[in-house]
This record gives C-alpha cells, sequence and structure tokens, in this order.
C-alpha cells in the first residue's frame, strides 16, 4: 500500500505538488487525470524513487521510502514511459531479453496480451499500440509490486488506447497508477485528477478479482547486453582511421626497435662483403682477451666456419690482375661501380678497370665489352669496365689489395687466377665467414675478435652499421616519447568525449535502469561497447601491419615481423589502457546514479 502525507514538491520555487494526502491500495487500478504540466510526471517520478527531494512523507507498506535504496525500489516499482523506448535494432524479443533472460516468461506474457507473432519482429515493424504492449511486458518483467504508467496511450489513437487498458485489466496483485489526460478510462479505474498540484479522488476504488501470477527467474543476460552493445557502437571513419593509423606506428615502432638492427646488417651483408676479413701474420698468435672459446685469432679463421682465400695476383709488364674473392660478395655489384656492363658470372669472364681500357682500346667502353683478352697465355671475355677511383668502394677496406691500384687491371675470379698466379702478400690471408650468425653480432666470439678487440681497424661498416641504427632507434624512441604523450592527452580528451557520450544518453541509461538493467550491467555494456571499438581498430592495424611487413618481406627482402610475444604484449597494453580511459568517466556517471539524471 501508498501512502502519501502532505507530499509537496517545488522546481524553482515554483509549487508542482501542493500538500497532497492520498492512498494507493493493493489489487487496484488507479487513473490520474490533468492537463499537461499539471505534475503528473513529477508525482510518478516521485513514486518512481526517481525524484527523492520533497517535502511531506511518502510511505511504501508503513515504511518511509527515502529509507529504502534505488536498488529496492527498483524491484518494488515498475515505470513505464510515455515512449515505448524500444531499441530500434534489437528485435522485440531481443529487447524483452535485455531486460530479463527468461524465454519461458516472455512467451507467456507475450500469449496473454496477444503479441506473441510480433516477436521476431522490429520495432519499426510494428504499430504503436503494439509498442506499447511490448513496453508494458517489458515493465512487468521484474515482477513489480507497483506498475506505474506515464501517458502510455497519449500517441495512440481511441481504439489501440482502449485495447492497451483491456490489457491492464489482465494484470493483478498490482497496485497500478496510469497518469493520463484523456477520459475513456474513467470507467476502468479509480479516477484521481491533479490539478496543478491538487490532487482529489473522484470515483470509488474499484476491485478486478481476476489474477495474474507468473514465476520469474534473475539472469545475467551478457548475449543479449554484448547485441546491445554492438547495435550503440558508432565510431566514426576518420576517428577509427585516426585510431588505427596511432596504434600502426606504434607496432612499426617496436618492430623497427626489433628488428632493424639486424635486417640493416644483413642489407649491408648483401651489398658489402663485409663478411671478408683480412688476418696478417702478427695477428695470428694475437692472444684473445677474456675468450673461452680461443687462445688465438689463427685457430677461429682456421676452423670449420671460415673459408680461406689467399693474396693471389698475376703481375704483366703493363697491368696486374686481381682476385674476385665470392660472386656472391662483389663489391663490383654496386651501382656506379661499373661505368658499363656487368659482373662476370663464370672463369672465363673477367673486368677491367678504366685505366686499362683507355690504354688497350680506343673505342667507347660499351664497345669494348665481348673483346677478347689474353692473360698468360688464356683468352677472357671482358663482361664490364670500372670506374675512377674515386667511385669505386674500396674505402670500405674489405681487400687490402685493391687499396694499392694505380694503373691498368683487371679483375678475375679467385679460382681462376690461384691457377698460374702468385701469392704477392703471404702475410696477408682474407678469410671469408660462413657461419650461422655474423660478424657484426656484438655477442659474437668473432665481434670480440675482428672488430672490438683485435682488427679495430676494420670498423668502417661497423661505424656505418652503428650509426644507422642508433638512428632508427632514437626515431623509435622519439615515436614512443609522442605516443606517451598522445595516450595522456588522449586520456583527456577521450574520458570527456566519452563524458559527453554518457551525458546524451543519459535518458536512455537511466530509463534502462528504471527497466530493470542494474549498474553492473550498464557499466558492463558501456565497457563493451567501447571495447569492442578499440578492439575494431586493434584487429584492423594489426592486420595493415602483417600485411605491410609482407609485402615488405616479398619485395625488399626485409623481415620487420614481430614475434607474437611482442603482438599480445601490444594488445594487452592497449586494451588496459583503454579500460582505464573508459573507466574514468563510468565510474563518474555510476557514482553519481543514472537513473538520478533523467528527472
Amino acid at each position: 500500500m501508498i501512502q502519501l502525507n502532505n507530499l509537496t514538491k517545488y522546481f524553482n520555487q515554483n509549487k508542482v505538488l501542493d500538500n497532497i494526502n492520498a492512498s494507493f491500495s493493493d489489487n487496484q487500478l488507479y487513473i490520474i487525470k490533468g492537463v499537461s504540466g499539471c505534475g503528473k510526471s513529477t508525482l510518478l517520478k516521485i513514486l518512481c524513487g526517481i525524484i527523492t527531494d520533497y517535502d511531506g512523507e511518502y510511505l511504501l507498506d508503513g515504511k518511509n521510502v527515502k529509507e529504502i535504496n534505488s536498488k529496492q525500489m527498483k524491484k518494488v516499482v515498475g515505470y513505464m514511459c510515455q515512449e515505448s523506448l524500444l531499441v530500434s535494432k534489437l528485435t522485440v524479443k531481443d529487447n524483452l531479453l535485455l531486460i530479463k533472460n527468461d524465454n519461458e516468461k516472455i512467451e507467456e506474457y507475450a500469449d496473454l496480451f496477444k503479441v506473441k507473432k510480433l516477436l521476431n519482429k522490429y520495432p519499426s515493424e510494428i504499430s504503436g499500440g503494439e509498442r506499447q504492449r511490448i513496453a508494458l511486458i517489458r515493465t512487468l518483467l521484474n515482477d513489480p509490486e507497483i506498475l506505474l504508467l506515464d501517458e502510455p496511450t497519449s500517441a495512440l489513437d481511441r481504439n489501440n488506447s482502449l485495447n492497451f487498458i483491456e490489457s491492464l485489466k489482465k494484470i493483478k496483485n498490482k497496485i497500478i497508477i496510469l497518469v493520463t489526460h484523456k477520459d475513456l478510462f474513467d470507467e476502468y479505474g479509480n479516477v484521481l485528477k491533479l490539478d496543478y498540484g491538487k490532487l482529489e479522488q473522484t470515483k470509488e476504488e474499484k476491485t478486478n478479482n481476476k489474477e495474474l501470477v507468473i514465476n520469474s527467474k534473475k539472469n545475467f543476460n551478457v548475449k543479449q547486453l554484448i547485441k546491445y552493445a554492438k547495435i550503440r557502437s558508432k565510431q566514426s571513419i576518420l576517428a577509427m582511421v585516426i585510431i588505427c593509423f596511432f596504434m600502426l606506428v606504434i607496432l612499426a615502432a617496436i618492430s623497427l626497435k626489433n628488428n632493424f638492427a639486424r635486417e640493416y646488417v644483413n642489407s649491408v651483408k648483401r651489398t658489402y662483403p663485409y663478411m671478408f676479413v683480412e688476418v696478417s701474420d702478427y695477428l695470428e698468435s694475437f692472444p684473445l682477451l677474456a675468450s673461452e672459446y680461443t687462445n688465438n685469432v689463427s685457430d677461429i679463421v682456421n676452423s670449420d666456419e671460415f673459408v680461406k682465400y689467399e693474396s693471389y695476383t698475376y703481375s704483366d709488364d703493363d697491368y696486374i690482375v686481381y682476385p674476385i674473392y665470392d660472386y656472391d660478395a662483389l663489391n663490383f655489384n654496386l651501382d656506379g661501380v661499373l661505368e658499363e656492363g656487368r659482373t662476370p658470372k663464370n672463369q672465363k669472364e673477367v673486368l677491367i678497370n678504366y685505366q686499362y681500357a683507355d690504354e688497350y682500346f680506343s673505342e667507347d667502353y660499351k664497345d669494348i665489352l665481348s673483346k677478347k683478352i689474353t692473360i698468360n697465355n688464356k683468352e677472357y671475355t671482358v663482361v664490364g669496365v670500372v670506374g675512377p677511383e674515386e667511385i669505386f668502394p674500396w674505402q670500405y677496406g674489405w681487400n687490402y689489395l685493391y687499396s694499392s691500384i694505380s694503373g691498368p687491371s683487371v679483375f678475375m675470379m679467385y679460382d681462376e687466377l690461384i691457377t698460374f698466379g702468385t701469392n704477392s702478400r703471404p702475410d696477408m690471408t682474407m678469410y671469408k665467414y660462413i657461419g650461422d650468425n655474423n660478424i657484426y653480432d656484438h655477442d659474437s666470439i668473432y665481434y670480440k675478435v675482428f672488430i672490438n678487440d683485435v682488427l679495430s681497424h676494420y670498423s668502417i661498416s661497423e661505424n656505418k652499421i652503428a650509426n644507422v641504427t642508433s638512428t632508427a632507434n632514437f626515431i623509435a624512441d622519439i615515436v614512443f616519447i609522442i605516443a606517451a604523450v598522445i595516450g595522456v592527452i588522449g586520456i583527456i580528451f577521450i574520458t570527456n568525449q566519452i563524458r559527453l557520450n554518457l551525458f546524451y544518453r543519459k535518458k536512455e541509461l537511466g530509463y534502462l535502469q528504471i527497466f530493470g538493467l542494474t549498474k553492473i550491467q550498464l557499466a558492463f555494456t558501456i565497457y563493451f561497447q567501447y571495447l569492442y571499438e578499440i578492439a575494431k581498430c586493434l584487429l584492423i592495424s594489426i592486420i595493415l601491419f602483417l600485411v605491410t611487413t609482407l609485402i615488405i618481406k616479398l619485395v625488399l627482402g626485409f623481415n620487420f615481423m614481430i614475434s607474437i610475444i611482442y603482438i599480445l604484449a601490444f594488445i594487452f597494453t592497449i586494451l588496459i589502457y583503454s579500460a582505464i580511459v573508459i573507466t574514468i568517466p563510468v565510474v563518474n556517471y555510476m557514482h553519481k546514479g543514472i537513473d538520478k539524471l533523467i528527472s
């Protein structure tokens, strides 16, 4: 039973409800009539527990409502507003399941109110009267003791209005209070008139003895909450592009940090034969400092991980023949080294330098190609002309023999030259590393021997690699710093955006809470909605990153893939960051009480 004693409500010094005294008994239908603006909706919101700042007493079964918390009030009171407020992109049944995960009860109510055939339709496919009956079922799903109806037939015609009131007559064991400005319902219930704050009874109470008892079960319907969250996701294309780009940049920075040094070394290795090292006699017995693998340089270079090349040359009166040690590691392949032609592909092909070409041939360099020259009574084909010394990359120091070139020269494959040449510098030997590591791996013993401890003069490529790698790491660090700054700014911006979005949705969220959704369910829905949007961007950015790295690998040969551990860590970090960003406004709104915001 409801008892109102001297109930008064002010809005900005205006008295909306004036010293109301009234009682509402169990199992009764009450019709409160009045013109628009007379205080009907305000009275219902007080009875519902939305408005609590009033004067006087509101007693429910003898207990002051102000002593009953809002959670308990929602179990007691069911509220139905003028609009059906059905979610347009959910079916009728999904709308009901969103409030209560009880198929059996929904089917029973639908059958009772003759809307069973509408369950699989969308709100836009049914009439206004049918939507209101669905909204009534939604209100009844939580088995409230008090049913408050705020102008439920205001948008309905006479026939639909009468159909709706006939539906109400099937409900029993509840206090039903219907607010309206129509005169159609006077004979169906106990009529009270609200005249600008004054409430007076005009008809005696009538009792309807037909009972309606449908048992209920409670359940946290995750599936429907997720479906609702997805349809409320309205991320703009521009926002998605910005977020995806930001995530892609972070992934690129992680990849750069982890892969650039290795891939740049591999690139240099393909371009410059820096896997060759030169070792002189005085170094052969050089003791290694703190080496746990070997005692001297000789033990290392004579292992199975190195191929030995001695310093063979062949001298004629007018020119010198120099070795090309390895076809796969030709400096001659570099752009600009050859004036004309290509590098040798077999032992019967040679290169000549521009000095040899100028002295022995009077034709253009292009016309020299395919000409035959004789060396030590053997005939060889000229396939390329090496340009001036200043553009030839001898400065990289990978072959000390080349550093002494000052006149006409021929370059021949090493395996051919050793058949008739002589070892002109027995004290200097070239070695090519063929192991699984590389000389410039700082954790390798070869780095300690040939770069750091012993052959410190052999460090031009190392310096180049170190400088470029350092620059790449610096860029990656800058990206991370920028990302951190943007992240802080993003927390402020995104939380304000979420707060603004929740403000505009306060009526929707507030009524959902009145209809039976708990704060935990609403919080879950809001979290899922925004995390779902972030997850979409996260997935798109990872796919774009993987596709891009795959294309780079196939086209350019660089492997910038990162391990699954880094990807999982990236996903975890983004989701935790997003959860923190979402938590700030959501907790703020939950603390205020979303149901209070609709008043």
